[in-house]
């Protein structure tokens, strides 16, 4: 008997952010995923394997989250470009039960533009907390396609979606997907549209032709750079719409946004019911006192005029706090793994007689700086992430993003940006990538080139220790400072970037206040300590890598020769001339480039550069060493400098690829350094104007 191989099918998630898409494609793909970007874009490409009980595989692709299928940004443009590349056997939309309306918009745009679509209805089970029922059958009649009620959390109805899905795409299951009416205006230019679409366009895209009319006359990009080109009639006819249009004072895009939204509603009405009001009621005596719904509790308080911003702050304080208390033992202990096997890698060197010089560049230079960079910055940002994402999980992020918006507005910029700023605090690198949630190219050019200002884990971890060190009980006020100083930094760029090199309006932007939802625990442990902890450390490490015996290598060159004559040494004195401006020395600068390729070595680095040691081991003379040397202002000015003024190396390989060119990243660093000189300077020039102004 002849086994038949079975086609494996590709089906694409779609949906708008927040609405449980991400948990779907987790628990159909488990581990078997993998997470790149699009061809030609820096907007993440997830995609993996699921298999049904009967042995049928099929290709899970995980679409950015968009809110409908334009193309102003390039979430929405990839979505467009692959539902329309012919590859995509069957469509999943994930839908918030809960905001039905609202995500019907993009449901709507979808069946326009295929008919093989499954709605997948997740977040049941908050909907009927909320006392909302949704009459699943009559949705789907309503829609013509199938309605599986789902609880991705929870992987109810997670098998059930992909076996329709399945069915969709082989035929087994028909659809026939409601096509929403428009006024007349547009319905006749749409009619005007096809003949010229059918006859030029071929494939998928000549399948779609309604739904790229629709899109031509709204003025999408993409559309046009299809068909605009190839058939000159095309342009003709739209002027002519929009000039009819104009003659009755509208727009072809508000009355197909105005259609959509409203056939959006429509649906919505017809298939939700109130079943009960979800606010709860405390009876006392003859009195009934009404307790609104938690999430309006909490909304008040944290986006209120006053109060948000600073219960934002006191909340990334505690994280902070839980930061460097809970990192303080993990990285205690792998210190002292790393010192032991540096102790056997030291004695099996001698064993085997391996040239002094190679002993020293691979086991005092690679193996050292790797394993003191791993210990330092591994635990404190595994917490930070895990914490940060709980936040995030739990929709508190964006709500801080809310609270700043106005003030971001003010430098340029816009909410998302802090969203970036937050990622950053743990990790330079993920803040970077961050920013692709900024929909406005200027924006997030300005975020991309701003985020590294704050100061990420790795440098805390030696701020955190110099702080204590130097100003004992003062401690968290300057740690205070230097956060505020950072922030401060961040708004300055932005204010002077988007009133030089990058001038614009800044845009409009949607952005969603989910309900307060229990964290995903899989999503912690697949997204955030993979790909944010993980992998960054991992990448980061290699680069660090080379930098390492670099170090060793000028430490220790020429050859027995006093400190004063190796290579850093002579660095050091051509330094001095250099930071004396900022009330810095040559060691602390020379430390600071020491640290450029991961900023966890600084301290090591600083006991090379005063002289103390020649290699990147735990620093254990040079703190009594500063506490006696440093002058409480010289010590405000070197962290104030440290905190800014540049990222780790592997960071300008990431602002590279987001932004498609190196010209950007060398721009980032002369940027950042620049802020980083002029801040420290500032704060030099002003101390010893107050001192001498208290001697008067």
């Amino acid at each position: 008997m002849r086994m038949v191989a079975l086609k494996t099918l590709t089906i694409a998630l779609l949906g708008n952010p927040n609405t449980g898409k991400s948990t779907l494609f987790n628990a159909l793909t488990g581990l078997r995923q993998h997470v790149g970007n699009w061809p030609g874009k820096t907007v993440e490409k997830a995609e993996g394997f699921a298999h049904l009980p009967d042995g049928r595989r099929a290709r899970i692709v995980d679409l950015p989250g968009t809110y409908a299928l334009h193309a102003e940004s390039p979430e929405e443009r990839i979505a467009c470009e692959f539902l329309l590349s012919g590859e995509v056997d069957a469509v999943i939309i994930v839908v918030d039960a809960t905001n039905l309306a609202r995500n019907l918009y993009l449901v709507l745009q979808a069946l326009e533009l295929t008919d093989k679509v499954v709605v997948a209805l997740n977040m049941m089970d908050e909907a009927k907390a909320k006392g909302l029922q949704v009459d699943t059958r009559r949705l789907s009649a309503l829609l013509g396609v199938p309605v599986v009620p789902m609880v991705a959390v929870k992987g109810e109805g997670v098998t059930e979606a992909l076996q329709t899905a399945m069915a969709v795409a082989e035929g087994v299951t028909s659809t026939h997907p409601v096509k929403p009416r428009y006024g007349l205006l547009v319905e006749t230019c749409v009619q005007k549209l096809l003949p010229h679409i059918q006859r030029v366009a071929n494939g998928q895209v000549q399948k779609a032709g309604r739904w790229l009319a629709l899109r031509m006359l709204e003025g999408d990009e993409l559309a046009l750079s299809w068909l605009a080109k190839v058939d000159s009639d095309v342009q003709r006819m739209l002027d002519e719409c929009r000039r009819e249009a104009e003659g009755f004072g509208t727009s072809l895009d508000l009355e197909i946004a105005r259609s959509v939204h409203e056939h959006a509603e429509t649906i919505a009405r017809a298939v939700i019911a109130q079943t009960h009001c979800p606010t709860r009621h405390w009876r006392i005596g003859r009195w009934s006192l009404s307790i609104p719904d938690w999430t309006e509790i909490l909304d008040n308080l944290l986006t209120h005029r006053w109060l948000g911003i600073p219960l934002t702050l006191a909340i990334f304080g505690g994280i902070f706090w839980l930061t460097a208390i809970g990192a303080n033992k993990p990285s205690a202990l792998l210190e002292e793994g790393i010192s032991w096997l540096i102790a056997n890698l030291r004695a099996f060197a001698d064993a085997i007689g391996m040239p002094w010089w190679l002993k020293g560049m691979l086991i005092d230079g690679v193996f050292l700086g790797v394993g003191t960079v791993f210990a330092v910055m591994f635990p404190p940002m595994l917490l930070f992430f895990v914490l940060y994402a709980v936040l995030e999980d739990f929709g508190l992020v964006p709500r801080i993003a809310f609270n700043l918006d106005s003030l971001m507005q003010k430098v340029g910029s816009q909410g998302k940006h802090c969203l970036s700023c937050m990622v950053s605090y743990g990790c330079n690198i993920p803040g970077v990538l961050a920013t692709r949630v900024i929909e406005d190219p200027r924006v997030r050019l300005i975020a991309i080139l701003t985020v590294a200002l704050n100061p990420c884990n790795g440098r805390w971890g030696n701020l955190l220790p110099l702080s204590l060190l130097l100003f004992g009980k003062w401690a968290p006020l300057v740690l205070v400072a230097l956060i505020a100083i950072s922030f401060v930094a961040v708004l300055f760029g932005s204010w002077l970037l988007s009133r030089t090199v990058l001038k614009g309006e800044t845009t409009l932007f949607v952005l969603e206040l989910p309900p307060y939802r229990k964290p995903s625990w899989r999503k912690l442990l697949v997204n955030t300590v993979w790909e944010r902890a993980v992998q960054t450390q991992y990448r980061a490490l290699l680069v660090a890598a080379p930098f390492c015996a670099l170090i060793w290598l000028l430490s220790n060159l020429p050859i027995n020769a006093p400190f004063e004559r190796t290579v850093t040494g002579h660095l050091v004195a051509a330094l001095h001339w250099v930071g004396k401006p900022l009330g810095l020395d040559g060691s602390m600068l020379a430390a600071c480039l020491f640290a450029l390729p991961a900023k966890e070595i600084a301290l090591a680095s600083l006991a090379i550069t005063y002289g103390l040691q020649r290699t990147l081991d735990e620093p254990t003379a040079v703190l009594d060493f500063l506490r006696s040397h440093w002058s409480p202002l010289s010590a405000f000015t070197f962290l104030i400098f440290y905190a800014l003024y540049l990222p780790c190396a592997y960071t300008f390989v990431v602002q590279a690829k987001e932004t498609g060119h190196w010209k950007w990243a060398i721009f980032a660093g002369f940027f950042q350094l620049s802020i980083a000189v002029i801040f420290t300077m500032a704060v030099h020039i002003l101390a010893h104007a107050f001192i001498a102004l208290v001697d008067l």
